[in-house]
């Protein structure tokens, strides 16, 4: 039996080492290969995005909030209300002794009947005088002072109505009455106490017209006009309110803007505190998908099955940032993010649960 020669054997051997070099290298190659792809799961950006609410300090407060003040003078006789009764327009509040201005507005009644009196015979005079000068019976210098005394007669029948039209006036003001539906808050005249035109009485307050005053730092005013939707959060209420005006005013100490707003609904009562909650118009990416690379903050997002990095500048680390693009159809890397570069091969899942 023939042996193989020594050439035989070697280049077996050679075409053995060659078989095992390139199968190690396929394997090799397809495990390197493997292992550049990454697993990640993905979720459209219209999930991520929402639009979070702000809020400042707030305080309903009346708009009518006033001292109701004696104008004239006299004392107290009657007090028709006390501290937390409610009260309508015009209601009788306060009565003021008015026996002075009685007195006085009867003096002034008589003044203005003799007066009216000495008129009427002042123009039946001038009457027959003109009718004597007709005739050439009595003097020019007669009849002008004839009409003389009937002009001035009436000035002062005039004069004499506009005085008794002021004590009138008087009189009707010696009942403090309410300028507006209210509650009574406070109550500083006392029965039987002199007052004068000034003197304070009662304090009325209206529970009706209502507004929210709300301080919001400056650098917040603009998001806040902005808004989607503003409510008054008081204790566990909810109040909708819709902006009246930003008061074109800034702190010296706070830097913060008064803010006032109206309710569409029942107010709360004057007084309340609480915050003014307003919802920002800008979708916004919450702060966990955040992640940075070389310096800048942004997201990872899908193109052709390979990883993108959409930087976002104005982002800040731990806050979230609003969403620039209108484009609604970016998908954004959520799990398997924080290793990412720009360029690996993906392998594509479903997030399941959208959590930091």
């Amino acid at each position: 039996m023939m042996q193989p020669s020594h050439e035989n054997r070697s280049g077996y051997r050679m075409v053995r080492i060659i078989f095992i070099t390139l199968a190690g290298f396929i394997v090799w190659s397809a495990n390197a290969l493997a292992s550049e792809i990454v697993k990640v799961s993905v979720t459209p950006v219209a999930t991520l995005l929402s639009h979070p609410w702000e809020e400042a300090q707030a305080r309903a407060i009346s708009i009518n909030d006033t001292l109701l003040s004696a104008e004239v003078s006299g004392i107290i006789s009657r007090l028709w209300v006390d501290v937390g009764e409610r009260v309508v327009k015009d209601q009788h509040l306060v009565a003021i002794d008015d026996w002075s201005h009685r007195l006085q507005s009867g003096q002034e009644e008589a003044g203005l009947e003799i007066l009216e009196g000495q008129l009427h015979l002042a123009q039946q005079q001038l009457d027959r005088v003109v009718t004597l000068q007709s005739s050439h019976q009595a003097s020019r210098e007669r009849l002008d002072s004839a009409q003389t005394d009937v002009r001035v007669l009436k000035a002062r029948v005039q004069q004499q109505k506009k005085r008794l039209e002021e004590v009138r006036i008087r009189l009707a003001k010696t009942d403090v009455s309410a300028p507006f539906a209210g509650i009574v808050v406070e109550r500083m005249g006392q029965l039987g106490a002199w007052v004068t035109p000034g003197t304070p009485v009662l304090r009325l307050v209206d529970t009706v017209h209502v507004e929210l005053s709300a301080q919001v730092a400056g650098e917040a005013v603009a998001r806040m006009q902005s808004a989607r939707k503003w409510r008054f959060q008081h204790q566990d209420q909810f109040h909708d309110v819709t902006l009246k005006t930003v008061i074109p005013l800034e702190s010296t100490t706070t830097g913060a803007r008064e803010v006032r707003l109206l309710f569409t609904n029942a107010p709360p009562v004057p007084g309340s505190a609480g915050r003014l909650q307003w919802q920002d118009a800008r979708p916004h990416l919450p702060a966990w998908i955040l992640v940075k690379r070389e310096g800048v903050m942004g997201v990872f997002t899908v193109r052709d099955n390979k990883a993108v990095f959409l930087p976002l500048p104005q982002a800040i680390e731990g806050n979230r940032t609003p969403w620039p693009f209108a484009d609604p159809s970016h998908t954004i890397i959520v799990n398997g993010r924080q290793s990412l570069k720009e360029g690996d091969a993906l392998t594509l899942s479903a997030a399941d649960g959208l959590t930091p």
